[in-house]
């Protein structure tokens, strides 16, 4: 036998062996996280890739799941928007293959992402609190935080009972995720005869709260009440507030004040009350 032909004979027994290791080496598990990795919530998502890749790492030098096999991570960026979630979760399915779904960086997110991935695939909600992502009744889809009336009814009985105002102005989103969070809380507001005396709903697009900040002001109101889950929006809101002299006494919506939003924000939040699934119950709720 010459040396080509020993050659060619090697070449075939290794490109066996190398189809033989594919076809019964298991194959990793391909997660595919759908995020927000720029725009107003990249924040949020850039966290959730490192806590994602810290996981996976873990999880891997333990010995996988399911008898061995490893996990992948796969990332698409929804750019913060729906359109951005539709087109990567559905680049996702057609074409990076993957066996679930983790997304959710914002209930407008959640609701975009679900739709495309109902019942076709698994759907892990990481984050977004809108109950219309549960009520669509999809049994692919698995929710870990607290939904918006679940947050709201504990946060609601503290600013009634602990902080006792009597005027409140709402300031949001205009999404499913505030709308919601305005609806509970006049109820919850009437029911304690405190009174709502001003409601401002803004463009996810905004950038420039000066006019909103003023007319709130003009209102003076016990207490604003601030509903967006956006860091970089959120930041910029107070901000913008600061500079126009604050508020007399001022809330977040629970859930979206992240080590992130704070170090960003560099103290002009210093003073605003919120809260958080993984807080200590305080006093009224």
């Amino acid at each position: 036998m010459n040396d080509i032909n020993r050659q060619i004979r090697f070449a075939s027994a290794v490109i066996t062996m190398c189809m033989a290791g594919h076809v019964y080496a298991a194959a990793p598990v391909k997660i595919g996280l759908v995020m927000p990795f720029s725009g107003a919530a990249a924040a949020y998502g850039i966290e959730a890739r490192q806590a994602a890749e810290l996981a996976v790492e873990e999880i891997n030098a333990a010995g996988g799941i399911l008898n061995g096999r490893s996990l992948q991570l796969i990332f698409e960026d929804d750019k913060g928007t729906p359109q951005g979630a539709v087109g990567a979760t559905q680049k996702q399915i057609a074409l990076n293959k993957v066996d679930a779904i983790l997304g959710g960086m914002g209930s407008q997110l959640a609701l975009a992402q679900s739709s495309v991935a109902k019942n076709r695939i698994l759907y892990i909600n990481s984050a977004a609190q809108a109950d219309a992502i549960t009520e669509q009744g999809n049994k692919w889809l698995f929710q870990i935080n607290n939904t918006t009336s679940m947050n709201a009814s504990g946060f609601n009985k503290y600013i009634v009972n602990v902080l006792k105002p009597k005027t409140v102005a709402f300031v949001g989103e205009n999404t499913e995720f505030a709308k919601p969070l305005l609806n509970i809380m006049k109820k919850d507001l009437a029911a304690a005869n405190i009174e709502l005396v001003g409601v401002s709903l803004y463009d996810t697009e905004t950038n420039d709260f000066t006019s909103i900040i003023t007319k709130i002001k003009s209102l003076n109101p016990d207490l604003v009440y601030v509903a967006d889950g956006a860091p970089a929006r959120l930041v910029q809101f107070w901000k913008q507030a600061r500079q126009l002299g604050g508020f007399r006494a001022e809330a977040v919506t629970p859930g979206v004040v992240t080590p992130t939003v704070m170090n960003a924000a560099k103290g002009v939040m210093d003073g605003v009350i919120t809260g958080d699934i993984f807080f200590d119950i305080g006093p009224g709720c």
